[in-house]
């Protein structure tokens, strides 16, 4: 829910860069917080996280491309 919040609270040509930073930080605190239970560093795990996060994102838009699913 997290980055659909800035959509519903901020303008529309605000919302989407409020809403990727904020998946960014979330998926950074996750990766820390995955170090901080399996000992690995702390940096390194936030950098993997958010950069799964940005392929993921990356992928699901290209798909979304080759179907011509429409944007909006």
């Amino acid at each position: 829910s997290v980055p659909l919040l800035p959509f519903i609270i901020l303008p529309i040509g605000t919302a989407p860069f409020v809403a990727l930073a904020l998946a960014g930080l979330v998926l950074a605190g996750a990766g820390m917080e995955r170090a901080a239970l399996t000992g690995g560093s702390h940096r390194r795990a936030a950098l993997e996280m958010v950069a799964i996060g940005i392929v993921s994102a990356l992928a699901g838009y290209l798909i979304g491309q080759m179907l011509r699913v429409p944007l909006g």
